[in-house]
């Protein structure tokens, strides 16, 4: 089913692939079970048969991950040294026990001073590579989670063993890892469960292609479903997948007084419900720990000449309860009553957005990990209309853009700042984050409303030069609303949204402080199915 509340209907809907790599698998001899029928494999339900179901029995590799953990280390190992001149500049230990010491006893740590670009993006790609090697060898979430963070502290330690060990790549690579590689391979596996049709097995390689490799060396066939909706994607779970291109007007209400501008929009959305008894009819309590609820989104805005906006961010339920009581006799087959999903929630974004559309000043960049958080969804349904509401509230790890540091540098002195500040522009952030969603849809029309703030504090321990900073107040925030009404009836593939937003971003370093808020009003074609 798709995850619209009311109908059968699917959605209609396209995805752009971004960070899509897949790790080469080393050979290794398939085993020889014996073929299974398809309602064995089916029925044989462990922790993770909704990702790894197939024809006849697969078993998981331990060893080989390992190895192919190890094949990605060395190829990252030989970049490395190939671009000796420039990762030089960060050495400041030799290859001997007392530096290998030093950075064991913690005196070789610190938050490293790279490009934003090099930390956030870069390292979660190597992130995902980590994860996907294992978890394409059909390990559990939690198991290839290991691996990722084991690779990602073997790196530390050894491929870059001159460095000083970074404190926010141990974090930002092995858990940003796990949230892109899941999001991907959840999207790939629904892909794979769906009927067999070459699109479904186009896209299935595309989200999944360490999982494919390792299907075809092994020699094994996904167990695909012959009852599916009228895209051949399977009605088993929940998914709903929205494409939008629309365009939008855009003013400034804090800030410098500029014109209007207008921007082409592009937004995608998916949303990956992976198991049998979400909006389905029945009562109970089920619990699941095999990451069976992901979501990926993908924004962007363009102007006549350059990008104002990129955002790419996906989250995780790794683990959680779903209860339900739901009865679909009541109302000629529509679903009538409530269900409650709550679990752990991970999720991390990447975010370059410009708010002076009129200079060629560098955007603001902002990076989150929101870890360990709880989300919180309500569904009612009835026999006119479903209600979501759904609340998400984690602590966050962010690296951002220093918002304040142009006014600051005006009367203060750059020498106070952190490392990474003055060479780079940034800083290292923590704090919380709260994101509050609705929607509503009947038959016709959809009202939604979607809230997040974040607030951060900046942070300077573990600096690389502590010395030299005088540990200056620095605090962050970024707020955003978007309220959307899309017209259409649920059956049709194409709907008509109008959507307003907000969006407002501060921050203060000492005494210095900007602020910058616009709003936008626009109008998009969706596609969903």
């Amino acid at each position: 089913m798709t995850l619209a509340c009311t109908g059968s209907a699917a959605h209609r809907a396209g995805w752009l692939a971004v960070l899509l790599f897949g790790a080469t698998a080393l050979p290794v001899l398939a085993d020889d079970h014996v073929p299974e029928p398809p309602s064995v494999a089916l029925d044989a339900r462990h922790a993770h048969a909704e990702t790894f179901a197939y024809t006849r029995q697969a078993d998981a590799y331990y060893f080989r991950a390992g190895l192919e953990e190890l094949g990605i280390l060395s190829l990252g190992l030989a970049q490395y040294f190939a671009n000796k001149q420039a990762n030089s500049t960060d050495w400041e230990f030799g290859y001997d026990w007392d530096s290998f010491r030093a950075r064991l006893s913690g005196g070789g740590y610190s938050l490293d001073t790279n490009h934003f670009d090099t930390n956030f993006i870069t390292h979660p790609g190597a992130g995902t590579l980590y994860y996907w090697a294992a978890r394409s060898n059909r390990l559990s979430v939690t198991a290839s989670f290991a691996y990722a963070l084991v690779a990602a502290t073997f790196w530390e330690f050894f491929g870059e063993m001159r460095e000083r060990v970074s404190v926010n790549d141990m974090l930002v690579t092995p858990i940003s890892g796990l949230v892109l590689g899941e999001t991907t391979f959840q999207l790939g596996a629904f892909f794979d469960r769906s009927c067999a049709t070459t699109p479904n097995t186009l896209l299935g390689t595309l989200f999944g292609p360490a999982k494919s490799a390792h299907d075809l060396l092994d020699g094994r066939e996904p167990l695909r479903d012959s009852v599916c909706d009228e895209y051949g994607f399977t009605r088993r779970g929940a998914h709903e997948f929205r494409l939008s291109l629309g365009e939008a007007a855009v003013w400034r209400v804090q800030g410098p007084n500029v014109p209007a501008v207008a921007e082409i929009r592009l937004d995608l959305h998916t949303r990956v419900v992976a198991w049998d008894s979400y909006g389905s009819a029945g009562n109970g309590l089920r619990t699941f720990s095999d990451g069976h609820v992901t979501e990926i989104w993908l924004q962007s805005a363009s102007g006549t000449t350059r990008w104002n906006d990129f955002t790419l961010g996906g989250s995780l339920v790794p683990i959680g309860m779903h209860y339900r009581k739901l009865d679909d006799t009541a109302d000629a087959g529509r679903l009538v009553g409530y269900e409650l999903l709550f679990g752990l929630f991970i999720a991390t974004e990447y975010s370059a957005h410009r708010y002076d559309r009129s200079t060629t000043g560098t955007p603001d960049y902002f990076f989150s990990l929101d870890v360990p958080g709880m989300s919180l969804e309500y569904r009612r349904h009835t026999s006119s209309f479903c209600l979501e509401l759904d609340l998400q509230v984690s602590p966050t790890l962010a690296a951002v853009s220093v918002f304040a540091l142009e006014p600051y540098l005006t009367h203060g002195s750059r020498e106070r700042l952190t490392a990474v500040t003055r060479a780079q522009g940034y800083n290292y952030a923590a704090g919380f984050t709260v994101r509050p969603r609705a929607r509503l849809i009947s038959k016709c029309v959809e009202v939604g409303v979607d809230l997040r703030g974040a607030r951060l504090w900046g942070i300077d321990d573990v600096d690389r030069s502590p010395a030299q900073q005088s540990h200056l107040v620095e605090n962050e925030a970024r707020r955003s609303g978007r309220l959307w009404v899309s017209l259409g009836r649920l059956s049709w593939p194409l709907r008509l949204t109008t959507t307003f937003a907000v969006l407002e971003r501060w921050g203060t370093l000492a005494d210095a402080r900007l602020a910058r808020a616009e709003i936008a009003l626009s109008e998009s074609l969706d596609a969903r199915f």
